[in-house]
């Protein structure tokens, strides 16, 4: 979103996504460059060689719409033509950002976020990651479908700040902007500035779960709240607040 978006485009922009599933920051994780060198040496090139063991090929690249125009262009007759016994899976939470020449030459495969449950059970089956039942129960809140997601917000320590965050947001500063506002200039004063973003990002996501109950309603399927566990707070300021309040929100906050 544009920093100097009037908060009517904001409130916008942010009614949009609620409506069409918000794809809200990762938890800090930040995709790298996919540069027409890594598409070169790491598909292109070896899709062309016999495979090494087993009788397919399989290329993934992660995080496609990272990729520069040159280094989608590079793709584009290796995703039209390729080589035999050879797969290439392009993965990407925004779709509609990559070029319509890689689109065209692709077969969409949509998938779903996984349920509460089912991202707690991975947690807890894979021994590698350390988790009992009570933190992978916790960390499947935060993780919004994804098994990975929950994974590193554990490790950042995003689990245990969403109820200072909450009671931040629903406090009695949390009926005025500038009042929430300035309680939360306070608090990040305090902190160092890592801990600034990720306050800042909490904050962001409680705005979109009031602007999601606040487009639609009861209708809100539970999974998709962050901030479940105070769900009646959050339903007071989406009753209390219009798509223009929040959006002015978000933009300050953002």
């Amino acid at each position: 979103m544009p920093r100097d978006a009037k908060p009517e485009e904001a409130a916008e922009v942010l009614a949009e996504s609620a409506r069409a599933g918000y794809r809200e920051g990762d938890f800090g994780r930040k995709a790298a460059i996919v540069s027409v060198e890594a598409v070169l040496d790491g598909v292109v090139a070896q899709a062309n060689q016999r495979p090494y063991t087993g009788p397919w090929k399989a290329f993934i690249v992660a995080d496609a719409d990272a990729m520069t125009p040159e280094a989608a262009n590079a793709l584009l007759k290796t995703l039209e033509e390729p080589p035999e016994a050879t797969v290439l899976i392009l993965t990407t939470a925004r779709p509609n950002t990559l070029p319509a020449t890689v689109l065209s030459r692709c077969q969409r495969v949509q998938f779903r976020r996984l349920s509460r449950d089912t991202v707690e059970d991975i947690l807890v089956s894979d021994r590698r990651l350390g988790f009992n039942k009570a933190r992978a129960k916790a960390a499947a809140v935060v993780s919004l479908g994804s098994a990975g997601r929950a994974v590193r917000a554990e490790a950042a320590g995003l689990v245990s700040e969403l109820g200072r965050v909450a009671d931040l947001m629903s406090g009695k500063r949390g009926a005025s902007v500038e009042s929430l506002l300035s309680e939360a200039s306070q608090i990040a004063f305090r902190l160092g500035r890592q801990d600034q973003e990720r306050l800042l990002d909490l904050m962001l996501l409680w705005c979109r779960d009031v602007l999601l109950l606040r487009e639609l309603g009861a209708g809100a399927p539970p999974e998709e709240i962050l901030y479940g566990r105070h769900r009646r707070q959050l339903e007071a300021q989406a009753a209390a607040m219009d798509t223009g309040t929040i959006g002015g929100l978000v933009t300050k906050i953002d």
